[in-house]
């Protein structure tokens, strides 16, 4: 305190959280089944971990308050919100009456929402700007992911360098201030974990759409929005084409030989939203464990004819990292996650199988590659530039493997894990954390921000979604 510094020794086993396997790893424990039984994801004790370095984090840089008075000490409640809750991807925010505390993002209709608007709009003083200001920049250098990507060396000499974004954080006006963020966000960091997601009490509710102005977007950002956007377009006009709204999530399409493909489609990562050990997976399972479920039921069911499976990722925007886990699991002998703390360089490998049958038995017969049930498959991945986050991750241990052939385009990338943080003018916002999701080559761990490249390119958005031409056409590889 007389410092004004905060010490961590171990940052990340500080901030581990006590439903993950070890430090680092970020796949969260399904429970068990009612035998007790670990459900649907199995840690394999196969691992790799190293330390990261201390972290000493010096307030004075921030000009932060920190006190100690009467034997006890005092920090401000965003500056804890910044450096412990975040950790936890827990945020705290004001509306200048209550303090709400929460782990999602806003929902427009919750009791919460209502009431953190409740609060009466105004301007706010030119102490809240620069205090709010501050602690961003703390959060920021403390929490944001890609600052080596983006050349960054600490915040507070980089924001004055973008056009106008230091003059918007620290205005008065809680709308422009707002915006200063929007364009943080997708000007400055244009990394689509990236963006505004609730204006301040100040600004008010409905000062969301004017905060999101479409002028701050950077040109990068707003023209590959619009062709990630393109994919999902064009899938829908061309099912219309032949009479669908739709794909299902599992169907089979005849290869002209007597064999068919297999075309597994989900455009999210999601937990399970229901006990597959006790009820089993059908056709209708929207979540992505019912999925695979279901699918792997109908790959080996007796008469199956199936040779080829294609995971259709092309319209996936990423979900639960679990769930990213699961699948791995379900194509490759193990789901391997790995992941390093850009701010303090720790770095860890995880290794996971998957229950696919739900015997709680964990082996051969869960998988589609080296099957104990003598079916030898080709399996394919289909991706586009609106694969991004945890199907980007999917896309990225399939390339590693050498075992699973990536089809279409190069995906969008996201390399880190979403981080929530909210501002002491109660703005609440998203962006990349200091978790990086690697690929690990030669013991080196590398980023999988770039995105991954496709085996085997497909020209045109037809190539993509006539899947009766498609089938034939994997069949003839």
């Amino acid at each position: 305190f007389a410092d004004k510094t905060v010490h961590y020794s171990d940052l990340d086993a500080y901030a581990a959280d006590h439903h993950h396997a070890s430090v680092l790893d970020l796949v969260s424990s399904q429970g068990t089944t009612k035998e007790g039984k670990t459900a649907y994801l199995s840690n394999q004790n196969i691992e790799y971990y190293r330390t990261g370095n201390p972290v000493t984090i010096d307030l004075n840089q921030y000009s932060l308050p920190m006190y100690f008075e009467n034997g006890a000490g005092y920090i401000p409640v965003q500056t804890f919100s910044d450096l412990v809750m975040s950790e936890r991807n827990i945020f705290l925010i004001s509306n200048g009456q209550d303090l709400f505390m929460s782990g999602a993002w806003y929902n427009d209709n919750t009791e919460m929402t209502d009431l953190f608007y409740s609060a009466k709009t105004s301007n706010r003083s030119q102490e809240m700007a620069q205090f709010s200001y501050n602690e961003l920049i703390l959060a920021l250098d403390f929490q944001y992911g890609l600052k080596e990507d983006h050349a960054i060396t600490d915040f507070a000499s980089y924001i004055p360098q973008v056009s106008g974004l230091k003059e918007r954080l620290l205005s008065t006006n809680a709308v422009e201030a707002d915006k200063g963020v929007h364009q943080l966000c997708t000007q400055a960091f244009s990394d689509f974990h990236s963006h505004l997601q609730g204006t301040s009490a100040y600004a008010g509710k409905d000062a969301f759409a004017t905060a999101k102005d479409a002028s701050l977007q950077s040109p990068s950002y707003t023209e590959y929005l619009l062709i990630r956007y393109a994919f999902s377009t064009a899938r829908s006009t061309i099912l219309k084409a032949f009479g669908k709204t739709a794909f299902a999530p599992y169907e089979e399409y005849d290869n002209g030989d007597g064999t068919k493909t297999a075309f597994v489609t989900f455009d999210n990562f999601r937990e399970p939203s229901s006990d597959y050990y006790t009820t089993p997976a059908t056709a209708d399972a929207s979540d992505t464990f019912g999925i695979i479920e279901y699918a792997h039921s109908q790959i080996f069911a007796a008469g199956s004819t199936v040779k080829n499976v294609v995971l259709d990722l092309s319209c996936n925007g990423g979900g639960s990292i679990s769930a990213g886990v699961y699948t791995l699991g379900w194509f490759l002998p193990y789901g391997i996650f790995s992941d390093k703390n850009t701010l303090t360089g720790a770095q860890g490998s995880f290794t996971y199988a998957s229950d696919v049958n739900m015997d709680g038995v964990y082996n051969a017969d869960d998988r589609l590659i080296n099957s104990e049930r003598n079916r030898n498959f080709n399996l394919y991945c289909l991706i586009s530039p609106a694969s991004f986050s945890c199907s980007n991750l999917v896309a990225s241990a399939f390339k590693d493997s050498d075992q699973i052939r990536l089809i279409g385009r190069h995906t969008s990338g996201g390399g880190c894990t979403v981080q929530h943080l909210s501002m002491a003018d109660g703005t609440l916002f998203a962006t990349s954390s200091n978790r990086q999701v690697s690929s690990v080559r030669n013991g080196a761990f590398t980023s999988i921000d770039d995105g991954v490249e496709a085996d085997i390119t497909l020209d045109t958005y037809l190539d993509f979604y006539n899947r009766a031409a498609l089938a034939k056409r994997i069949a003839s590889f």
